[in-house]
């Protein structure tokens, strides 16, 4: 969020005391339960004001206020490398040949795939080209990505995923100098 100058949209003040592995940050709007479970993990939930960051969020997702205020949880660093490294679900592919009973070749990989409400974020900048042949300036490369971007019949992108599993598309939006597009 520092690094793509978007501090201006995020109230950080709930995050100025990060919770240990056994706490979770909570909106002090939702209505949350003594414990919160997160796969086999317990966390004590610890209420913070997070008016600031919801908003922010609600900006840059199809998720809606009430909604992030009863599920949005912070875990610490340590615990969300952990969740991210051994909840994330990895799905076999594989394709047999009906004739030998066996795996076709090239058929079969692992995928890991990110939950729906996955958040993901990318500071995009441009450099003029090197090819001295090439006569296309920083601003010209940028807002041509920008652009296509922008276009609201088309503004997916798909990042990794196999087109063939649906799995990779990303709805995306353009946040430039502060104001989203």
């Amino acid at each position: 969020i520092q690094r793509a100058d978007l501090t201006t949209l995020v109230d950080l003040g709930c995050l100025a005391n990060l919770p240990s592995s056994e706490q979770a940050l909570v909106s002090n709007a939702s209505q949350q339960p003594s414990d919160i479970y997160l796969e086999e993990y317990r966390f004590t939930p610890q209420p913070v004001d997070m008016t600031g960051l919801i908003t922010a969020l609600v900006n840059y997702t199809h998720i809606d206020e009430q909604s992030l205020q009863q599920q949005l949880t912070i875990v610490s660093d340590d615990m969300f490398s952990f969740m991210a490294q051994s909840a994330t679900p990895v799905n076999a592919h594989i394709a047999i040949n009906s004739s030998t009973k066996v795996v076709r070749t090239g058929a079969l990989w692992y995928e890991e795939t990110l939950p729906p409400e996955t958040l993901l974020y990318m500071v995009l900048s441009a450099h003029a080209a090197r090819a001295k042949e090439v006569v296309m300036d920083a601003g010209a490369i940028l807002g041509a990505v920008t652009n296509q971007l922008l276009d609201s019949t088309d503004p997916y992108l798909q990042i990794g995923g196999n087109e063939t599993t649906g799995m990779g598309w990303c709805h995306a939006r353009v946040s430039i100098a502060g104001e989203e597009k």
